[in-house]
């Protein structure tokens, strides 16, 4: 079985580092970009009252099943990295409780 990816701690790179979840009392909650990059809507579709509907929850089911393949796991730990990796952003942990990410530069 793979371990998880660690984050590292966020880079002082330039980039501006934007949040994707937050845990709180134990349950990860997304910000539009963490939900862009679960359902691979663009962030602003996301961001649009009543966006995350059946369409994007089918859809990060299927981006899910697509880490999954590629991971050999569902967990999170797993699946966010990697569908991050391919949207070309990386992500940090500043914090245990905090997941940030920034565009990748080539």
């Amino acid at each position: 079985m793979n371990s998880p990816q660690m984050l590292p701690h966020v880079p002082d790179d330039g980039r501006e580092w934007r949040t994707v979840a937050t845990l709180i009392n134990g349950e990860p909650m997304f910000s539009t970009l963490g939900l862009s990059i679960l359902t691979g809507y663009p962030e602003a579709f996301v961001a649009t009252e009543g966006n995350v509907s059946a369409l994007a929850i089918q859809a990060g089911r299927r981006r899910a099943s697509e880490a999954a393949a590629a991971t050999g796991s569902r967990d999170l730990d797993f699946c966010l990295p990697y569908l991050a990796d391919q949207m070309g952003l990386d992500l940090a942990n500043p914090d245990p409780f905090e997941i940030v990410a920034a565009r990748r530069v080539s």
